[in-house]
């Protein structure tokens, strides 16, 4: 699970820049931008448009990702050191 975890997290940071450089690498979870980013006009996706916006949608996904990792079969201690990672 470990690995997963790892992929996880490069797939957020390949999303996000530093300041106006790209990290280099391509955003392979674009979904996340906009199934996670706040709607400003009702009736279409989210689009997040500052880095807090895309860093908060990236934990909301992080959070889902660990559930779907766990599916149902990991303790409670594992629930929360995912849940951990997300935070960190």
């Amino acid at each position: 699970m470990t690995e997963e975890v790892y992929e996880a997290f490069k797939k957020i940071n390949d999303c996000l820049q530093i300041g106006m450089i790209s990290t280099g690498d391509s955003c392979s979870i674009d979904y996340v931008l906009t199934d996670y980013c706040p709607t400003k006009i009702k009736g279409q996706n989210g689009q997040c448009e500052t880095i807090c916006e895309k860093m908060g949608a990236g934990f909301i996904w992080l959070l889902i990702t660990f559930e779907n990792i766990c599916d149902g079969k990991c303790s409670d201690d594992e629930n929360e050191k995912y849940a951990e990672y997300a935070i960190l």
